[in-house]
């Protein structure tokens, strides 16, 4: 494991476990997934694509889960590293840039919709952020909170590395 070394997008496919009814957060689903896979990370990404399963196949229809998990929007990868001593700290940190949410009981109907979180350098290191939200023609802003809060029934979620080279 070379330092330094990283790979341009990591994806992960996570599942909701079935005993959980408490609505759970993604820092367990994670913890959960590198158990049970029994890998690490070596190589960090500068993208991090997270899939969460939110189908449950009922009776031959795929019906939605639809409870809430607490999505960190920073989020460390260093507990899922291969070793934990050869990257510092912030390397290992992530933001949440984007996710997108299915709106609808189930895959054959309903809608998706982007929310993304823009950054602005002006002047200096001052930098301004804003959310945004597309469902279909429709562009709006948002604020911190509602974006925050739709992260929760969200199902795709791109977390970019902190610390742009």
């Amino acid at each position: 494991h070379h330092h330094g070394e990283n790979i341009s997008k990591l994806e992960l496919f996570l599942q909701i476990p079935q005993e959980a009814h408490h609505n759970g957060n993604l820092v367990d689903l994670l913890t959960g997934y590198f158990d049970q896979s029994h890998s690490r990370i070596s190589k960090l990404p500068d993208n991090l694509l997270i899939r969460i399963k939110r189908l449950k196949n009922i009776k031959g229809i795929d019906r939605k889960i639809c409870r809430k998990i607490s999505i960190p929007q920073d989020l460390s990868l260093k507990p899922f590293c291969c070793n934990n001593e050869i990257f510092d700290q912030t390397e290992t940190e992530f933001h949440l840039d984007a996710f997108i949410e299915h709106c609808g009981k189930c895959t054959d109907d309903g809608h998706y919709v982007l929310h993304f979180r823009e950054s602005k350098r002006s002047g200096g290191s001052f930098i301004t952020t804003t959310y945004w939200s597309i469902s279909d023609e429709k562009i709006q802003e948002i604020n911190h909170e509602k974006f925050m809060e739709k992260a929760a029934q969200a199902y795709i979620f791109l977390y970019k590395r902190a610390r742009q080279d």
